[in-house]
Order: C-alpha cells, then structure tokens, then sequence
C-alpha cells in the first residue's frame, strides 16, 4: 500500500489477491485508526468455532447414546449374575474360605485397575485440554512479531498499538493462567492417587497370587475364575461405556465456555465501538484532505468514509469489529478518473501522517499517471509539492513519461527541482533505468 504498482495496484483501493482482515489491518494503520479490534474478536471467535466442533463431535455421538444406556443396563445385570454364580458356588469350608478370600481380593483388584484406567483417560483429556490451548495461545502470541514489524519499518511502535497489543496479550495470558493452572492441577491430583492406586494394585496382586496358589493346588481355581474372568471383563466394558457417556455429558461445560467467551466479546466489542466514536475528530480531518484533493484536482466532491461493523456475529463470513472504508468520486468508471481515486485515497493518508508527524511518511506510485486527465495531473503535483514543503517532511514518489504532463506543468515541476531523475532511450541504453537495455 505504500508502493503501488501499475500492473495490480490501481484496480482499486484495495489490493487483489489478499485477505479482507489484512487489508483492513493495514489500510487503518495507514489512516491512524484503530485497526487490531477485529483481529481480536476474530482471534475468540475462532476459539467459540474449535468449541463448536467439540459440540457437534459430542452431538455426533447422539446415535449412539441410547444404545450406550441400554449397554450399561445389561452389563450391569451381568455382573449382578456373575456374582450371584459365584457366592453360590459350592464348596467344602475350607474352600470356602480361600474361595471368599480370593473373590474379595479380585474384587477390589478390579476396582483398583477400573479406577487406573478410569484416572489415566482423565488425565489424558485434561492434557489434551492443556495442549489445545497452549496451541491456541502459540498462534495469538505470533503477534509478538508485530512490535519488532513496526520498529524495523518507522522506527518506534506507536503507544495506542501497544495499549492494544498489550491488552490481547493479558486476556490470552489470563486465558493460560486460569484455564492451564486448572488442568495441571487436576492432573497432579490424579496423579497422587495413581501412585496410591498403583501401588494397592501390586499388594492385591500379591495377596491374590497367594490365594490362587492354595485354590490352584485342589484344581478348583478352573471353574471360578473362568467367571470371575468374566466378570472383570465386564467390569472393563462397564468402566469405558460410563467415561464415554461422561464425555458425552461435557457438552453443557464447552457451552458455559462458550457463553462467558462470547460475553467478552460483547465487552471487546463495545469498548472498541467507543474508541472508534471517540476518533471523529480524526475522521473529519482525513475527509477534509480528501475533499480538498478533490477540489484542488477536480473542483468536485468525493465521498471518503469510515464504518465500524458493531454487528455481533459469530458465522465465519461475519466482520465484527472491522472499520470498513468507503471511497468514490464521480465518473470514477473512466480508468483516468479510477486510477486518480486511488491517488488521492493514498495522498489522504500520506497527507496526514506529515502534517502530524507520524511514521511511515512515504509514498510509491508507480505508473499511476498514465491514464488521468493530462490537465489535472500537473495541478494535484504542484499542489502536493506545495504541501510537503509546507510541512517539511515527507517524500512523494511518482513515475511518468515527459508526454503525461503538459509542457508549461513539466518544466515548473523541473524548474522546482522535484525531477530526480530523467531516463530516455538515447546513447545506446547507457541513460535507460539499469543503464542498459535488457
């Protein structure tokens, strides 16, 4: 935008071939608006989007919840049959001791490794949980690069872009200190008691070994254990039916999470409305300029305007946020007359940057000349040459041939000294731009 070129660059104000959100970005840069808002909004809405599709992942599942229920139900009447079967197993007493002995123990040892694995896929989720927003995180924090862009093009990174730099960063590194902290903690919790677990799992193994041996011994340990086999196999089935529908059941906490994201969109929003209100002094100045360009150039009106979107939107397409421009001057249909549009548009905010001393007070157009009114061209130049000597600052770049301009505009323009370099075709090349042909 600050070097346009005549081959893409005077289609229209905005250029081809790039995304609506960077554009926009960069052209209220230029103008001195704010121009982060609806990258900010956008940045939670894509979090509401990711949250969405965990939704209708979740909803997904909705076949298949009834026929869950109706799983659990009958695994549950088999384990109650399982265990009738084995408390009514018949055996001498001293058998019945070591057989009530060794029930018990496998019992608690199902429940035991139920538990493991019930706490091992918690902790699991809750990492993935602690991972997805961490990746979140990563790509907000891509616009660290953004102070460094703005030093290295103008030299120092304008105090309103900080202030609203600085506030994104706060909201997402709230966002990782609430919501992560939360996780791990859950995560140390759980696994405090997998280490309990575990280890009353290796004694029960232990003692259950010890029981095994004496049943083992009388060959009556065949028969039992083929249904408490079976039973624990039941009890597994059972424990990963029930995390299922647990997970199912999360649905209401990703909406909770949606809703208190989308109240601080609300808030965003709302603040940023009232900065973009309190920028109409601003707006006035820059319709001025433009105005007068027009004036100077044409001795007509053009229409320049700037609009913020406070629409609330959560579709992809939405804009929420976004301060839209709006430009057109008459017959602007006329290539001449399009190309001078975009001229001016740019001379706006060129022109007000040097007269207030903000970075970024240059301009490129390449070949944006060829095709205006020979009659108006030398007048908007005089008339730019006059006002950057007037605000001593600025550098106007324009490329042109001798035949674009008249004759009487072309020599007060070199007798300013204005004309940095004159090319031609003549002495075999030597005085074309690389100073050869090619």
């Amino acid at each position: 935008y600050i070097i346009r070129d005549e081959k893409t660059g005077f289609n229209d104000i905005f250029l081809p071939n790039r995304g609506p959100l960077k554009q926009h970005i960069f052209l209220n840069y230029l103008f001195s608006l704010p121009y982060l808002s609806e990258l900010e909004i956008k940045s939670l809405k894509d979090i509401i989007e990711n949250m969405n599709n965990k939704i209708k992942l979740i909803e997904a599942m909705r076949l298949n919840i009834a026929d869950l229920k109706v799983k659990e139900e009958e695994i549950l009447s088999s384990i109650v049959e399982l265990n009738h079967t084995i408390e009514q197993a018949k055996t001498t007493s001293h058998y019945n001791k070591s057989t009530g002995e060794y029930t018990t123990l496998k019992k608690e040892l199902n429940e035991v490794q139920a538990k493991i694995f019930e706490y091992e896929h918690i902790c699991n989720q809750y990492q993935k949980n602690i991972d997805n927003l961490q990746e979140k995180v990563n790509e907000i924090k891509q616009l660290e690069d953004v102070e460094k862009f703005y030093d290295d093009l103008v030299g120092f990174f304008p105090e309103n872009v900080k202030e609203n730099y600085t506030k994104v960063r706060e909201f997402y590194d709230f966002m990782v200190e609430s919501r992560g902290n939360y996780f791990k903690d859950k995560i140390s919790t759980l696994k405090v008691n997998l280490k309990k677990l575990n280890t009353d799992k290796q004694e029960l193994e232990k003692e259950l070994e010890e029981t095994s041996k004496i049943l083992k011994s009388e060959n009556y340990i065949e028969d039992i254990s083929i249904v408490m086999d079976k039973k624990r196999q039941k009890e597994i089935e059972l424990a990963e039916i029930r995390i299922r529908l647990k997970d199912y059941n999360q649905k209401n906490e990703i909406v909770e999470d949606i809703n208190e994201i989308q109240h601080e969109i609300l808030r965003i929003n709302s603040m940023h409305y009232d900065e973009f209100l309190s920028f109409q002094n601003k707006k006035n100045e820059l319709q001025s300029i433009f105005d007068e360009l027009m004036d100077v150039t044409y001795k007509q009106h053009g229409f320049l305007d700037f609009e913020y979107d406070n629409r609330i939107s959560y579709s992809n397409n939405s804009t929420t946020g976004r301060i839209k421009i709006s430009c057109s001057i008459p017959d602007e249909r006329s290539h001449g007359r399009l190309h001078m549009k975009i001229n001016m548009f740019d001379l706006t905010w060129f022109l007000y940057r040097n007269i207030n001393n903000l970075g970024v007070n240059f301009l490129i157009h390449d070949g944006s000349y060829s095709n205006p009114d020979q009659y108006v061209k030398g007048v908007l130049l005089k008339y730019l040459e006059q006002k950057l000597k007037e605000s001593s600052s600025g550098q106007y770049f324009v490329t042109l041939n001798r035949t674009e301009l008249l004759k009487e505009d072309l020599k007060e323009l070199e007798d300013a000294g204005v004309v940095t370099t004159k090319l031609d075709r003549l002495n075999n090349g030597s005085n074309r731009f690389f100073g050869f042909k090619f």
